[in-house]
């Protein structure tokens, strides 16, 4: 899927560089009402620099939840990674429990996605 293309202002630059993973509504110009709830987004600044991939949620608060940073799209080698990278973080917690989380969305830098383990499930 090819992402669309959104041109951030420089608050909402500033706010990715700094690391944080979402983007507020009010942080978007009017530009942004065409997207469709679940839209890709290449999150570009004033100088057409990619900054950030996305997916932009059309209600609530929360505008467009940052997947990615930088050029590079996020693909299935890099889901699977970021997968990989949480469930060592909690490897041995893991050992001890049979419910646990095992991914925690934006925590895990995979905004939205919740995993849970109980028991065999």
């Amino acid at each position: 899927m090819k992402p669309r293309r959104y041109q951030l202002n420089k608050d909402a630059v500033a706010i990715v560089e700094r690391g944080h993973p979402w983007i507020f509504r009010e942080q978007l110009s009017s530009a942004a009402q065409v997207f469709r709830d679940g839209d890709w987004l290449a999150l570009v600044d004033g100088a057409n620099r990619t900054v950030a991939h996305g997916i932009y949620e059309a209600d609530g608060a929360i505008a467009i939840r940052i997947l990615r940073r930088g050029a590079a799209r996020p693909d299935a080698a890099w889901l699977v990674a970021q997968l990989g990278v949480a469930l060592e973080r909690r490897a041995p917690l893991a050992a001890r429990t049979d419910g646990i989380r095992l991914v925690h969305g934006e925590s895990d830098g995979i905004p939205a996605v919740v995993i849970d383990r109980f028991g065999d499930t």
